[in-house]
C-alpha cells in the first residue's frame, strides 16, 4: 500500500537510503519510515503510525452524486468492526486508490484523512476503491454505485473480484448489508476461472455450512452449494490436462474435498472406486489427488473403509502419509467411528505431533463438536499430561471455535485450566467473542439465506 502510495522509485529510493543509513548498527521501524518519508516527501511516518500503533481496520464509505454528466464521488471513513456496535472513533490517513473496474491499480493513490471528493468518470459509470487488493481498507458502496460494479464483476481482475467478494462477505458479517447481495455478487462468477476467486466462495459456502450444522437451513445451503461448486468441478474434471495451470491442479483437488464433504454423489462415488484403485495400484492415484481423495472416502468411512485406513496409517513409514490417513480416519461421521478414532489418542499410537490434528478433525470434517468436548472434559488431565502445557492452555480455546452458541462461550469462560496463565487468557477471550459473533451471525444471515435460495428456485 505505502509503495503504490509513493511510487516504486521514491519507495525503493528509501529503502535503499534507510538500509545505507543503519549499515552494521540497530534500527527500528521508525527510521525505516522516516527514510521513506525523506525519499518521497509524502507523511509515511503518519500513515505507517496509525495502521500499526492503533487497532482496527479502516472502512472506506464510498457515495457517487452526479454534477450534470460528472460523477463525484465522497468518501468517508468509518472504523470496520464485527460484533462491536460502539466501538471507540478512530480516524486514519488511508492512500486510496480509484478507477474503472477494469483498470489494472490505478494511476496513483489520494491521501484520505477525514472526508474526501473525487472525479469518477461520468454519471453511472462504474467505479472501484481498492484497485489491485493492495490497501489495507475495507470498502462500503453506496447501493447505485454497487450495482453498477456488479454488473461490471466479469472485467476486474482476480484481484479485483476477490476484493469485492472479501468487502461484500465482509459487510454481511457486519451487519452493513443484507445477506442476498453477497449471494447476488456471487452468481456474476460461475464462469470464472480464477482459483482464487473460488477459494473465497468455498470459503464462505463451507463457513455456512458449518453454521447451519443441525439446523433446518443446512439442506438448502448445501444443495446451493453443491450447484454453484458443481460447474467449476465440471470444467476442470478428474484428470489432469496437459499444460493445465498448476492453480487448476490445486483448485481440482479442493472442489473434490469440499464436495465430497457436502455429499455430491457422483464425487463420492468417483472417488471411492479411485481410491480402491489405489489400493491395487499406487500409481492409478496421481498424488495431486490422494488427498482430497482419501479424504472423502474417510468422511462417508464405514466399518471397513475405517480399518483400512488406520490400517495404512500404521503401514507406512512416511510421515505426510500417516498424516493423511489418520486424519481421513478421523474425519468419518459415524459417531461409533469417531469415539474409536478419540480413542486412540490416549494411546502410544498416535505421535504426539498429530494428537490435536486428529482430535480437531473429529469435530470439525467428522462433525462431532459435542462428542470431541464430552471426551476432552473426562480426558483432559490424561491428554495434558501427555502434550504438554501448550496443550493445557491452548488447544481447548482453539478447539472451542468449532461451536457457534453462547452457552459454549459461557463453558469455555469456566474452563479453569485455559485461564491459568496470562497467555491462555489472551487465546481465550478471542475464542469466546468469536463464538458468541457466530452465534449472532446465524441467527440473523441463515434463515435469511435459506429465503433467497428458496425463492431463487421458485423464479420463473
Amino acid at each position: 500500500m505505502l509503495e503504490h502510495y509513493l511510487g516504486e522509485t521514491a519507495f525503493r529510493a528509501g529503502i535503499r537510503k534507510y538500509m545505507a543509513d543503519h549499515a552494521y548498527g540497530n534500527t527500528t521501524t521508525a527510521d525505516m519510515w522516516h527514510a521513506l518519508e525523506a525519499s518521497s516527501d509524502k507523511p509515511v511516518a503518519a500513515i505507517a503510525a496509525s495502521f500499526t500503533v492503533q487497532p482496527g481496520v479502516p472502512l472506506i464509505v464510498a457515495e457517487a452524486t452526479c454534477v450534470g454528466e460528472e460523477q463525484r464521488v465522497r468518501l468517508g471513513q468509518d472504523r470496520f468492526t464485527v460484533g462491536d456496535p460502539t466501538p471507540p472513533a478512530q480516524r486514519w490517513p488511508v492512500p486510496i486508490s480509484l478507477g474503472p473496474p477494469q483498470a489494472a491499480q490505478g494511476a496513483g493513490a489520494v491521501l484520505l484523512d477525514g472526508r474526501e471528493e473525487i472525479a469518477a468518470g461520468r454519471c453511472g459509470d462504474a467505479f472501484k476503491l481498492n484497485l489491485g487488493d493492495i490497501g489495507y481498507y475495507r470498502v462500503q458502496y453506496d447501493s447505485v454505485s454497487r450495482a453498477a460494479l456488479v454488473k461490471s464483476a466479469s472485467l476486474m481482475a482476480p484481484a479485483d473480484r476477490v476484493n469485492l467478494l472479501a468487502d461484500s462477505w465482509a459487510m454481511v458479517e457486519a451487519a452493513r448489508a443484507e445477506p442476498q447481495s453477497y449471494f447476488e455478487l456471487v452468481e456474476q462468477f460461475a464462469d470464472d476461472d480464477s482459483r482464487a476467486v473460488w477459494e473465497h466462495i468455498i470459503q464462505s459456502l463451507t463457513r455456512l455450512d458449518h453454521l447451519a450444522r443441525n439446523r433446518e437451513e443446512r439442506a438448502a445451503i448445501q444443495s446451493y452449494a453443491r450447484a454453484k461448486l458443481r460447474p467449476a468441478f465440471a470444467r476442470l474434471g478428474w484428470d489432469s490436462r496437459a499444460g493445465e495451470r498448476d492453480d487448476d491442479a490445486l483448485l481440482r483437488a479442493r472442489l473434490i474435498r469440499i464436495l465430497g464433504e457436502l455429499g455430491e454423489p457422483p464425487v463420492v462415488t468417483e472417488a471411492k472406486r479411485r481410491f480402491a484403485a489405489f489400493l491395487e495400484n499406487a500409481a492409478a492415484l496421481p498424488p495431486a489427488l490422494r488427498d482430497a481423495v482419501t479424504h472423502v472416502v474417510g468422511v462417508s468411512a464405514d466399518r471397513d473403509g475405517y480399518a483400512t485406513l488406520l490400517a495404512l496409517a500404521r503401514k507406512t513409514t512416511s510421515t505426510n502419509e500417516r498424516a493423511r490417513y489418520y486424519s481421513a480416519a478421523a474425519s468419518a461421521r459415524d459417531p461409533s467411528l469417531a469415539r474409536a478414532t478419540l480413542e486412540l489418542t490416549l494411546t502410544e499410537e498416535l505421535p504426539n505431533s498429530l494428537v490435536g490434528s486428529v482430535i480437531n478433525a473429529v469435530a470439525a470434517a467428522g462433525e462431532q463438536p459435542n462428542l470431541v468436548w464430552t471426551f476432552l472434559q473426562h480426558n483432559f488431565t490424561a491428554l495434558s499430561s501427555k502434550q504438554g502445557p501448550s496443550f493445557t492452555h491452548y488447544f481447548v480455546s482453539n478447539f472451542m471455535t468449532n461451536f457457534s452458541d453462547a452457552e459454549r462461550a459461557a463453558e469455555l469462560a469456566s474452563f479453569a485450566p485455559v485461564h491459568a496463565t496470562s497467555g491462555g487468557r489472551i487465546v481465550a477471550a478471542p475464542a469466546e467473542d468469536s463464538i458468541m459473533i457466530a452465534a449472532e451471525f446465524k441467527a440473523r444471515a441463515l434463515p435469511a439465506i435459506a429465503t433467497w435460495i428458496r425463492e431463487r428456485r421458485e423464479r420463473p
